[in-house]
């Protein structure tokens, strides 16, 4: 016969708009904030996830962005995400946006270069099936592949939309 195994994803909540979802049973996870003090820091505290014992193949923090982010949204919006992540062990960075519209989510995934220091990426909306009298709200997901045994370092964060430039 077949084998059906069903891999249970899990939530932990950081606050009201920060998650922790992973694929793993017994996660070794160590979440902390930290001070920043590096000269070109702009946010005063970054946050840091270690990772030990970790069976599962995935580990994403999930950030809600506020509702003025959602209000007014259009396929003529470029989202844009700038931050530093330090990772004690090269792996495997994605970066998705998330868009609920209606009973459907749009989403548009990039994969962080390898060896960057600092995050940047674009996700422009005009090539994705946006519903925009639909959009109810916006997240973002940072997803580490296979992170066993890894600290991953995030600060200065910061998200923001702007207009496509007009042909």
């Amino acid at each position: 016969g077949q084998i059906n195994s069903v891999i249970k994803v899990q939530r932990h909540d950081l606050g009201s708009s920060i998650a922790i979802h992973h694929n793993d049973e017994e996660p070794e996870i160590v979440v902390r904030q930290f001070k920043n003090i590096g000269i070109d820091d702009l946010a005063a505290f970054g946050v840091s996830l270690e990772t030990y014992q970790f069976s599962g193949s995935f580990l994403s923090l999930a950030i809600d962005l506020p509702k003025d982010a959602s209000t007014g949204l259009s396929k003529n919006h470029i989202f844009e995400v700038e931050g530093k992540l330090v990772l004690d062990h090269p792996m495997p960075v994605f970066v998705r946006l998330n868009v609920k519209h209606g009973p459907n989510v749009e989403e548009l995934l990039q994969e962080v270069p390898h060896g960057a220091k600092r995050l940047y990426l674009e996700f422009d909306l005009g090539f994705c099936d946006l519903h925009e009298a639909r959009v109810e709200n916006v997240w973002l997901d940072l997803i580490f592949d296979d992170p066993a045994m890894n600290r991953i370092k995030i600060s200065d964060m910061v998200f923001y939309r702007r207009p496509r430039a007009k042909f």
